[in-house]
């Protein structure tokens, strides 16, 4: 439906967001001008500019590139006749009026856009300063080695499968790299702009969110490296898997509603488990008094110890692969626990999906979902021993074992 035919109700709601999103910048410019005679644009020049926009884009082409002939126009008074250099004012301009326009036909997206960009302007010395003296030569190294690997090289790698089993798909082990990097980044970040107990709980639920795994993998590096504690890694893991658990529980329950009443008691058992055993870790971590911003290390994260880890998942999965063709699909536990290994989630999407198509029964499916628990804390251990050293691997084990016993004792009181 083109933007000259949408109901006037749809169209006011676009015009409502593009009046806030010039009022917002608006004032953030506004208290950013130096006097007023270098004035370049403030509350009033903003709103008039989102609403250009917004009828611009109700109106259509020739609506936006009349609106954007005038706006360079104005930008081009507002230079001249301004002794500051800075292009920010020209470029919150464009940006607002660009706003307006997207607000007619996404009001909640351009809202949101809104919101980051007066975030942007308004802390223009926090910016800066982060970038000139907080963000190390290292980190920035770090920032840009992980945005070619997301955004250069995994888009131009190919999803086919390399192996005859089906198995090995480039462009999947390729994102795990970028999922352990960038769950290192965010326990490195975390770790260091909040410190203390704070760090190791935004540190541990962040990265079980993206991949409990990958946080294992990469506390296990920092511990091996001397950054910090085996029990402050520890605690950081069980709060990943204390997080990765209500994920598996929101992936079940999606899919399947029938198998998430049957197993909600036994996940919420190894989540409680998990959650106790992280507080107990955390207790331990201070009277080693470990400083958090020690434990993070001196990078975000290590490519070739990600690199290195991928490959022995890939070699872990084609394994398994060749393992399950040989059983064949019959056997649901066996599937799910050789799936387990390498990402439980998927094991449980699964087995799900074979409970809701009726392939297999509610009982079968809670089953398998032990079996992927246990085989996924079997391989964690593993990787933690391997990663970080012997006395790492017997926290993270013992936790990880611990929380799959909850869960067997609930399914079988259950």
């Amino acid at each position: 439906m083109d933007a000259a035919t949408w109901p006037a109700e749809f169209a006011l709601v676009g015009f409502v967001a593009a009046l806030g999103i010039g009022l917002l910048i608006g004032v953030v410019r506004e208290r950013a001008s130096v006097p007023r005679s270098a004035d370049r644009g403030g509350v009033r020049t903003h709103t008039l500019v989102a609403l250009a926009g917004a009828a611009a884009g109700v109106i259509g082409t020739v609506g936006v590139a009349v609106g954007g002939l005038f706006l360079a126009v104005l930008a081009t008074r507002l230079r001249t006749g301004s002794d500051q250099t800075s292009p920010v004012a020209e470029a919150s301009l464009l940006v607002t009026f660009l706003l307006g326009v997207i607000a007619v036909r996404w009001p909640m997206l351009a809202a949101a856009l809104g919101v980051v960009v007066s975030l942007v302007v308004a802390n223009k010395t926090r910016l800066h300063a982060f970038s000139r003296h907080t963000l190390t030569s290292t980190e920035l190294h770090d920032l840009l080695l992980l945005a070619a690997a997301a955004f250069v090289v995994l888009p131009l790698l190919p999803d086919a499968p390399l192996d005859p089993w089906g198995a090995l798909h480039l462009r999947r082990l390729w994102f795990l790299v970028v999922a352990i990097m960038a769950v290192s980044s965010l326990g490195y970040v975390s770790l260091r702009m909040f410190r203390g107990g704070v760090g190791l709980i935004v540190a541990g639920l962040a990265g079980g969110v993206v991949s409990s795994t990958a946080t294992v993998a990469a506390m296990g590096e920092r511990v091996r490296g001397g950054s910090g504690s085996a029990t402050a890694a520890a605690c950081v893991v069980m709060l990943a898997s204390v997080a990765s658990t209500a994920e598996l529980a929101v992936i079940v329950g999606v899919l399947s509603p029938a198998l998430l009443a049957r197993v909600a008691w036994p996940l919420a058992s190894a989540a409680a488990v998990g959650l106790v055993l992280a507080v107990l870790f955390g207790l331990a971590r201070r009277s080693e008094r470990v400083d958090a911003v020690r434990l993070a290390g001196s990078r975000p994260f290590e490519p070739w110890a990600a690199i290195r880890l991928v490959g022995l998942i890939a070699v872990v999965i084609l394994v398994a692969a060749i393992v399950q063709d040989q059983l064949g699909r019959e056997s649901v536990p066996w599937m799910a626990a050789l799936s387990g290994l390498v990402d439980v989630h998927a094991a449980a999407a699964a087995v799900a999906q074979l409970v809701a198509s009726g392939r297999t029964g509610l009982t079968a499916g809670a089953a398998a979902l032990l079996a992927a628990q246990a085989a996924s804390a079997l391989f964690k251990t593993a990787i933690a021993a391997s990663r970080g050293g012997a006395r790492y691997g017997m926290r993270v084990g013992a936790g990880l074992t611990l929380m799959s016993l909850a869960f067997l004792a609930a399914m079988a009181v259950n």
